[in-house]
Formats: structure tokens, sequence, C-alpha cells
């Protein structure tokens, strides 16, 4: 029994039940099974190493859509790419000039990310570090912070998995975050670490507001409650109809 099936036999609200479902489901299948090297756009068909139990870039439009945005960094520009997973949005910012932080709470993360800047020949201009959100980062700030945090609102109970807990507690660290507390941590921590005319760059999946969850204004609510514009920089929508969009979060003036 998959863990996704195995958490549908919990009660509960349903939109919520098929949310975790659907959750799991879809991070077992966007986290490699095995270590592997993928393609992936943006870094001049050069291919990219997937540590075993690390977010794979290639399986979700997420990843493409949100490097996207930093190809036009400016040279010796600071970003900060967060929740970094192999490194890949940081990488192609630091392919086109810029000097990147990268972070995640996964230590396998840290070292795949780390192992990627090495074998890109990146390692003068890229650096991953183990850290919970901002608290190894010191007192350090940036043009550009990039996020592709958790967008469903569901606490996991370990106790509803018994002895396959341990195999999905990545996937539930990367895909859930109940009352959106990682978000909201996110987005106050941020703004010491912004430089004047800093920016963010995050990228939101729409499944929790197609189940029912949330409302699609409930983003910019808790943005604009944290003192931040928002703006939409691009979208695309998959063959399942989810949709992912970026957008450019500035502290309001």
């Amino acid at each position: 029994m998959s863990e996704g099936k195995r958490f549908l036999d919990t009660s509960g609200n349903p939109a919520e039940v098929i949310a975790s479902f659907l959750a799991i489901e879809a991070g077992r299948s966007m986290t490699a099974d095995t270590a592997e090297y993928r393609k992936v756009p943006l870094l001049q068909e050069k291919k990219l190493y997937v540590e075993k139990g690390v977010f794979d870039p290639s399986k979700t439009a997420a990843s493409s859509l949100l490097a996207e945005t930093v190809t036009e960094i400016k040279p010796g520009q600071d970003l900060l790419d967060m929740f970094t997973g192999t490194g890949y949005v940081g990488l192609v910012a630091a392919e086109k000039g810029g000097k990147v932080t990268a972070c995640d709470l996964n230590p396998t993360a840290v070292e795949c990310a780390n192992k990627n800047a090495e074998e890109l020949n990146l390692t003068n201009k890229f650096h991953a570090i183990n850290s919970d959100l901002f608290n190894a980062l010191g007192d350090a700030q940036f043009d550009i912070i990039t996020a592709n945090p958790p967008f469903t609102p569901v606490q996991l109970k370990p106790e509803k998995f018994e002895g396959d807990w341990e195999n999905i507690k990545q996937i539930g660290l990367s895909l859930f975050d109940p009352d959106f507390m990682i978000l909201k941590r996110f987005l106050d921590d941020a703004k010491k670490h912004l430089k004047q005319d800093g920016r963010i760059h995050l990228v939101y999946t729409n499944l929790a507001e197609r189940l029912g969850l949330v409302t699609h204004s409930f983003l910019t609510s808790i943005v604009n409650e944290k003192g931040y514009t928002i703006k939409e920089l691009s979208s695309t929508k998959t063959d399942e109809s989810e949709t992912y969009t970026v957008y450019e979060l500035r502290l309001a003036k």
C-alpha cells in the first residue's frame, strides 16, 4: 500500500484527505528513488545530479518556471535560493554571474546541491548550507531571494503512517505547511535579509485552492499582511490543470 493510500484510511476533512493523498503521491513521483543525472532547462545542455530522496526539478514545471525568472540577474548580484533541493534555481543564477547562497533543511539536499556546483564548475559562485530557513545566515542580505515553499495546509500525523513515516518525512516537510506557518515565518524573517530594493521570487501551486482548502485571494492576503506588495511574473498550466505562478514580492514603502 502506498503512503498516499494509507493516509486515505484516516478520518478528517475530505478535501484535506484528498490533498494529502495527491501531495504525497506527487511528492513521491517528484523525488528520486535512486541517485541519477537529469537533463533540465537553462543549464546549457548540462545534466543535474539528483540524489535519492531529493526533489527532482525535472519532474515539475515549478522549478524551471522559477529558474527562468533569475536568468536576467546582473553579474555580482547576491541571490539566496531557499528550499534549494538539488540547487537548480541557484545554479542557473550562478551561471548567469550571480553570487549564490543556497539553503535547505535536508542535509542530503545540501550535499547534492554542492556536488552539482562542483560538477558544473560553479563553486566560486555557489555554496549551499544546511539551514532552517534563515537561521544559519547571520546578517547576510540579498538582491533576490527565490523560494518554492509548501502550499498544502494539512498536518501529517506520524502515527498514521506506522513504519512508513521516516520514508516520507522529507516529502512531508517539502509539501505540507499547516496554517501556512512556514510561509508566514519565511516572510517575516526575509525582511532583514533583503537589500534595499531587494525582491522575493515565490513560486505558487494552486492545488490547495482547487481542492477548496483556500480561496484564490489567500496568498495576496498573507503577503500584504506581512508588509509586501505582490506582482505576477509568469505562469503556466500543466496537463492536469494545475497552475504554477511565480510572484515578485517587495517590501511595501
